[in-house]
């Protein structure tokens, strides 16, 4: 299946020719090889460390991201925890105790989680996810320099596009969501697809197993970049077979062999924990986030964090669809007639890939775009995303952000445009790509959010005068942003059960929430602490609540609004006395 000619080919490393140490010229080729392949990856990692340089030097202090980022560091120390004391990291009881919660339907990055143990045990979780954000961008462009550099033959068309990959608005947006932003998977599936579907060389059977490693270890680290990668992979495979009709029965067989191999070695692989997420405790049936999408205008108009971004133009960026974060579909006016102009260029050359990479792309847009399409805020018409998110594990799945796919699409075809040139029409290019890719430029360097202080009581060995796994509330309440607690229940290492929280929950009805129920108690304490009196009657069934709860203790943060009122209406519902330990006071449920 030609989508392409030979200069879209893989190519293999040069050898060099002659000894070691006996030619001079046998030893240039094999210097120039290990430049091309060394280099790159070291100056993304120079440009990661420069763009996110707030968080590198203020590791344990800041984290990206605010609530996220302290929800990603409490991930890494529950699985740091469960798998140091032979624990069940799967799911987790540490969490909206006492129900718990399963950790597979969470943003846990299970197996990067688990690869950072030692990491997360000496340096600590915050420390951690904070590194592994910054080092995450530089991966994804390395991974994708590497894949485009092997398709094309050419390093420099290959370094633009992994730049645009990986630091483009998707990043830029995404620099809070670490699952999401450590995304070396799609270009992995888009040089093996290649091989799979268009050379065919080789064992299917080989080519298959290492489809299937990366996607099973993909599933464990986000399930939904494998997702939007269906997605997208059906689209290129649809616009692939309907521009290459009359080679599809010669190649259907051998492709077959392979995708059924590596949907075999996915599910060795992750089989498991999937079966865990889908029928262990705690399952959710329903999530449907799929109000993120893109709108017509964001694709022209640049986001609150780009360098080049006006006053009306953020003005309108608050009617569009996505928030700040992930409304990450801006190209500019400049990239897209470029790319419209490149298409059209292979498309009159009779070049194949010009309308395969036309299509697929503009088919990936379309999906952006949800449903309702929105343009400036208002909805025109209904989108095939309708149809989408009614598959089975679909409803989950955040359109817009199939914008990572998108940029993928246009750094191939940067790459693959750029290796057609020679000396000066090289040159060239490569001005004229720099400057439709400027006004993609991210504001500044990458935000990181100082960490709340943490009182004494929860990094000394008072916190032992709680029991290990003890039911434990903590006020102010963990809730989405404002997650203190969580921060403080990661700082002592998970020693106590915490009631609510901020994650991915199960309800009782097996759909999902941020906001899981409250016990009454709890609720008549932030009643309290919104200086409302308590009556006679509410400190009754509060007695009552924190009874059927097992709720063992309370505790009161300097932060909680009017604290003392709270800890007087706790203690009056809980038969204790107050304890002022450690910058906190407790209340153990019935000691006096």
């Amino acid at each position: 299946m030609p989508i392409a000619n030979s200069s879209t080919a893989i190519e293999e490393e040069p050898t060099a020719v002659g000894a070691p140490g006996r030619s001079v010229a046998g030893l240039q080729p094999r210097v120039t090889t290990w430049a091309k392949r060394l280099l790159p990856p070291a100056l993304f990692l120079i440009a990661s460390l420069a763009l996110a340089w707030p968080a590198v030097s203020h590791l344990g202090s800041r984290v990206p991201g605010g609530a996220d980022g302290i929800l990603f560091a409490w991930h890494f120390e529950w699985i740091a925890q469960s798998v140091t004391h032979f624990q069940n990291p799967l799911g987790s009881p540490m969490l909206n105790a006492p129900q718990g919660m399963n950790e597979m339907w969470n943003a846990a990055v299970l197996l990067l989680s688990i690869i950072c143990i030692p990491l997360t045990l000496t340096i600590g979780p915050f420390a951690t996810v904070s590194l592994l954000t910054v080092i995450a961008p530089a991966i994804s462009a390395s991974v994708a320099y590497e894949v485009l550099r092997r398709l094309t033959g050419q390093p420099y068309g290959a370094f633009i596009g992994g730049v645009m990959y990986a630091y483009g608005p998707f990043a830029i947006g995404q620099f809070v969501h670490l699952h999401v932003l450590l995304a070396p998977f799609p270009p992995l599936l888009l040089l093996l697809g290649y091989r799979l579907l268009v050379t065919q060389s080789g064992s299917p059977v080989r080519l298959g197993t290492w489809l299937g490693v990366v996607t099973g270890l993909q599933l464990l680290l986000a399930e939904e970049i494998v997702a939007l990668c269906i997605l997208g992979a059906a689209a290129g495979v649809f616009w692939l077979a309907v521009l290459n009709r009359r080679q599809i029965r010669s190649h259907a067989r051998y492709a077959l062999i392979g995708a059924g191999v590596a949907a075999g070695v996915s599910l060795l692989i992750a089989g498991i924990p999937l079966a865990y997420q889908f029928f262990g405790p705690n399952a959710v049936r329903t999530l449907t986030l799929s109000g993120l999408r893109a709108d017509l205008a964001s694709f022209v108009r640049p986001g609150q964090l780009s360098q080049f971004s006006s006053r009306a133009d953020i003005k309108a960026n608050l009617t569009f669809p996505a928030n700040t974060s992930e409304n990450t579909g801006y190209l500019g006016w400049p990239l897209i007639i470029a790319l419209l102009l490149v298409s059209g260029w292979f498309i009159l050359r009779q070049e194949r890939f010009g309308s395969w990479w036309l299509l697929t792309t503009l088919s990936l847009v379309v999906l952006m775009l949800g449903s309702p399409i929105s343009f400036n805020g208002k909805a025109v018409s209904r989108g095939p995303w309708a149809v989408v998110r009614r598959l089975p594990l679909f409803g989950g799945a955040i359109p817009v952000r199939l914008s990572l796919l998108v940029a993928l699409m246009v750094a191939l075809l940067i790459a693959v445009t750029l290796a057609k040139l020679r000396k000066r029409q090289l040159l060239v290019g490569v001005l004229v790509t720099a400057l439709v890719l400027v006004p993609l430029c991210p504001y500044g360097r990458l935000r990181s959010t100082p960490l709340p202080a943490t009182p004494a009581f929860f990094t000394t060995s008072a916190v032992n005068m709680i029991p290990k796994d003890a039911l434990t509330v903590i006020l102010p309440q963990a809730t989405f942003p404002r997650v203190s607690a969580m921060l403080w229940q990661t700082r002592a290492h998970h020693r106590f059960r915490l009631v609510g929280g901020y994650s991915v929950f199960a309800t009782e009805k097996k759909t999902a929430t941020y906001f899981p129920k409250l016990p009454l108690f709890e609720l008549l304490l932030n009643n309290v602490a919104r200086t409302k009196q308590l009556t006679a009657a509410d400190i009754e069934r509060g007695e009552a609540s924190i009874a059927s709860s097992g709720v063992r203790y309370i505790i009161i943060a300097p932060e909680q609004r009017n604290a003392d009122a709270v800890a007087a209406a706790a203690a009056a519902m809980a038969d204790c006395s107050l304890q002022r330990v450690a910058g906190v006071t407790v209340c153990a449920v019935g000691v006096r």
